[in-house]
């Protein structure tokens, strides 16, 4: 099951292909990628045992960006500072 995302262009930075992300606080892989949209792939199990089968059409969602992304942004952050 394919499920596609609508993402604030503040964050996009944050998120890249086959990147991980966590959607109210389950690990997915982001893949199709943009400046303002992203898809996730859920399997069956995933969908059945997590909170995402209550989600619905315009839910507003949690979203965790991969730690990486942060650690390399907090990086670019403070050489401009030096």
């Amino acid at each position: 099951m394919g499920v596609w995302n609508k993402l604030s262009r503040k964050f996009a930075f944050l998120l890249i292909e086959k990147g991980s992300i966590s959607l109210n606080g389950i690990s997915l892989t982001a893949f199709n990628v943009t400046n303002d949209s992203f898809t996730v792939a859920i399997i069956p199990y995933t969908f059945e045992h997590t909170n995402l089968k209550s989600i619905g059409t315009g839910d507003v969602l949690n979203l965790e960006f991969d730690m990486v992304g942060k650690y390399l942004q907090r990086h670019v952050d403070l050489a401009k500072i030096t």
